[in-house]
């Protein structure tokens, strides 16, 4: 695949007269260096409209701090580590449960069926957050209680998309904790679900845990490409399965997903066990 194309820094988008002077050209020069990628001297110096000698004085004081770091072509600076560093402390503590609400709420609003936000923990998938259904108001994972990875949608979206090697490592787990894979679908059954679900980029079960109710289950990714969260929709098979209904929800799930894996500063590239971001429509259901 061929490298994405850089945007091109717009002057214009930075304008602020009453911001001290060195400020303003310090923060000009990183949202170069943050949308053109790798950048010479002169190019800097011809944006801030500085002498090439001033330009060399900023950038010295900026790679001290770590902001700016050479890139290691002649003249060539970058985004340096320390600003890095910084943003990805910022994603890390993004409130996931407040980014996804909102997505859940749209769901909701459309379907009147239960959604669910689950998180992994060891070898289980914890409910932190859900909007209860109007026509069935499901007893399974309320909030703060958990299911095993390979049970239900949600927690098995968080499992499916992580690639085979972490099957193998949750199925030995499990087996330390006492679970009988004689009982119930086989570690080799069990895979084989996984696959089905990389396959078709989300995770569909019928009367697996209640009778009469289906759910599906999608996974969030953050921006490395890692599942960190899954999204579900849980309800009577008649609203998860039927083609009849005003929504699919399926699609409804997928469409969920994805716009809180790009809230989480997931991209179209990135690629979570080589399942990548649907490229779909933002819900755009108000509530």
């Amino acid at each position: 695949m061929p490298p994405a194309k850089t945007q091109e820094f717009d002057p214009s988008r930075i304008k602020e007269p009453n911001s001290p002077s060195v400020i303003t050209k310090a923060a000009t020069l990183m949202d170069v260096l943050r949308t053109e990628g790798p950048t010479n001297s002169a190019r800097l110096a011809e944006v801030l409209g500085e002498p090439i000698s001033s330009v060399y004085r900023m950038l010295h004081t900026l790679t001290a701090i770590g902001w700016v770091e050479q890139d290691g072509k002649r003249g060539s600076y970058r985004v340096g580590l320390a600003m890095l560093t910084l943003a990805e402390l910022q994603l890390r503590h993004m409130d996931l449960r407040k980014i996804a609400a909102l997505t859940m709420r749209k769901i909701h609003a459309l379907t009147g069926e239960t959604t669910f936000l689950c998180v992994r923990h060891g070898i289980r998938a914890v409910c932190i957050e859900r909007v209860d259904g109007d026509r069935v108001n499901s007893r399974v994972l309320q909030l703060g209680t958990s299911l095993p990875l390979h049970v239900g949608a949600a927690p098995r979206a968080l499992l499916a998309f992580e690639g085979r090697r972490a099957w193998e490592t949750y199925a030995t787990n499990l087996g330390f904790e006492g679970h009988n894979w004689s009982k119930g679908p086989s570690r080799g059954e069990l895979f084989q679900h996984l696959d089905e679900d990389r396959d078709k980029g989300f995770c569909l079960v019928d009367n697996e845990i209640t009778p009469g109710i289906a759910a599906v289950g999608a996974p969030i990714y953050n921006h490395r490409g890692e599942v960190v969260a899954s999204l579900s929709m849980s309800g009577l098979r008649d609203g998860i399965l039927s083609d009849t209904t005003d929504y699919s929800a399926v699609e409804l799930i997928l469409q969920g997903s994805a716009e809180i894996s790009q809230a989480l500063g997931a991209t179209i590239e990135h690629n979570g066990g080589n399942q990548k971001l649907p490229q779909v429509t933002p819900l755009s259901i108000v509530v």
